[in-house]
């Protein structure tokens, strides 16, 4: 006899007993709220196992598309969990994107950009107290100057003795119209 459970997203599990020889099979529905509380009761603690992390963070890298971390979790489950009712759908799927364009998985993993990061912002801090104690380095003195604003005041500007001129255009040429002499009144001539 054996005994099996299901726990569906909506909160109600599902589970029965089937005898070995065929003879019957007894199925029953329970919310799940209502075996959390016999669990408690009974101390018994309800917890995910690794199969089930590798299984989420595979579904995670499957839909960012990360198809190569998603293929090492997809082969953690299989391997732990051979009777996974679907991973061997996902794992094939993913073999055929790996390495392809459609794979967007990082150069980098998570711990060498977070590596990568720490390293980049200490060497920025270094640069910015390098770069202060070059301002402030040899006798007390700045090796490098900042203009103030009487640097400003006494800018180079250039004089003119007389304004300059705008460059002119010359002007364009107006088409002579011979034009009939003008008239004096109505239909009268000049």
């Amino acid at each position: 006899m054996a005994f099996l459970m299901f726990v569906s997203s909506n909160g109600i599990a599902t589970y029965g007993l089937t005898t070995d020889n065929g003879s019957g099979n007894y199925n029953f529905l329970r919310d799940i709220g209502d075996l959390k509380a016999l669990a408690k009761s009974s101390g018994v603690e309800l917890k995910t196992g690794s199969t089930y992390d590798q299984w989420k963070d595979g579904l995670n890298n499957y839909w960012l598309s990360y198809f190569k971390y998603a293929k090492s979790d997809f082969d953690s489950v299989v391997k732990e969990y051979p009777d996974h009712p679907t991973v061997d759908t996902y794992a094939k799927e993913v073999i055929t994107k790996v390495g392809t364009a459609a794979d967007l998985t990082p150069f980098f993993d998570k711990k060498q950009r977070s590596i990568l990061m720490a390293v980049s912002a200490i060497m920025m801090v270094i640069s910015m107290v390098v770069m202060v104690g070059a301002k402030f380095m040899g006798n007390g003195q700045q090796l490098v100057t900042l203009p103030t604003e009487q640097d400003f005041q006494n800018e180079i500007r250039p004089t003119y003795s007389t304004p300059p001129v705008a460059p002119t255009l010359p002007a364009a040429p107006v088409d002579q119209v011979n034009l009939p002499p003008p008239t004096s009144g109505l239909g009268g001539t000049a």
